[in-house]
């Protein structure tokens, strides 16, 4: 076989090479879309079975489900010591307001007239 001749099967293989794999990309998307909407549909399933068991529920169990959710993820440790800082700042912030203006928010010294 001629140097030409065999150049042009090397192209020729490339260019089949770039169409298999085309191909082969576009077969991959199409399989990841049907996955991509079948795990849709199976999320949706669900949370309506989810739905359907909280509203089954009744409000006294959601409230206590949420109350030990939140536990559960250290929200309401987290916000309790949230709330005990701000708090903390405040009573300094008042403190030191009294230390310096007196009991009745007036400068010390002052008298009302």
């Amino acid at each position: 076989m001629p140097f030409r001749a065999l150049d042009a099967e090397v192209v020729k293989l490339g260019e089949l090479r770039m169409l298999t794999a085309l191909i082969s990309v576009a077969a991959g998307l199409k399989a990841a879309g049907e996955h991509w909407r079948e795990a849709g549909a199976l999320f949706q399933t669900k949370l309506g079975e989810a739905d359907a068991i909280i509203a089954a529920w009744g409000i006294t169990k959601t409230l206590k489900q949420a109350f030990l959710w939140m536990i559960d993820r250290d929200y309401l440790s987290d916000q309790l010591l949230l709330i005990a800082h701000v708090l903390m700042d405040k009573w300094d912030e008042t403190r030191q307001d009294r230390d310096h203006h007196g009991p009745a928010g007036r400068p010390r010294g002052e008298h009302p007239r």
